[in-house]
């Protein structure tokens, strides 16, 4: 874990979903090759041909895809985001493998009474429901949840966190962001005077009840 904060008066948490609320390593492999399967098939390319396409957008399997963003590269060939959550919603399903975290639910019952928080993800808003509701989480406590199907720009772009800080009326800075890609989920926020915590390994996501405690130790409550 890294943490980036020059702020302690934290208001507003922006949480990441795929690879922050549940381990990566759940759906790390079989989403490339689902990314690797789907170019070749959409658009008529050899496996050499895909893995190129992945490789240039930095997607790579070695690197635990931290630095691309697979939605963007599908927009790139040319599908609209429509286009790709309706068939990756169709198509590919990890939510079988989550199973039920009431330690992570507990901390985050904990957090919202404390902070405003927020969720924002590149992923489908049919998937986000179906591995959000295996994980136990209501969806009630993100008073704002964002993903590929809301009408802002996919991470890494800007304006879907800002949008989210003005509905929330709170100041950059005032503003936490964590997740596990630093170039998608971080550095957004940095850029614009925000917080930010990058998770790293996977004990980071398996004790991620005490990375939370941890928050509560050195970031100041809304309330305060």
């Amino acid at each position: 874990m890294k943490t980036f904060i020059k702020n302690t008066k934290i208001k507003l948490i922006i949480f990441d979903f795929d690879g922050t609320l549940y381990p990566r390593n759940i759906y790390l492999d079989e989403y490339y090759n689902f990314a690797l399967k789907s170019i070749m098939k959409l658009f008529d390319k050899t496996q050499e041909e895909a893995l190129k396409i992945l490789n240039e957008n930095n997607i790579q399997i070695e690197k635990e895809l931290r630095n691309g963003s697979i939605s963007k590269t599908m927009m790139k060939l040319g599908l609209t985001i429509k286009e790709w959550n309706s068939y990756r919603d169709k198509n590919f399903d990890v939510s079988y493998k989550i199973n039920k975290n009431m330690v992570l639910k507990n901390e985050l019952d904990i957090l919202r009474k404390l902070y405003s928080l927020a969720l924002f993800s590149n992923n489908s808003s049919y998937a986000l429901s179906k591995i959000i509701n295996k994980l136990g989480i209501p969806k009630k406590y993100f008073s704002i949840i964002l993903t590929s199907d809301s009408k802002t720009k996919l991470k890494p772009s800007i304006e879907g966190f800002r949008f989210i800080i003005k509905e929330y009326k709170v100041l950059s800075k005032e503003v936490l962001s964590i997740g596990d890609r630093y170039e998608i989920d971080i550095l957004p926020v940095l850029k614009i005077g925000g917080n930010g915590i990058l998770i790293e390994h996977e004990k980071d996501l398996l004790e991620i009840d005490k990375i939370l405690d941890n928050l509560k130790a050195y970031i100041s409550p809304r309330h305060t």
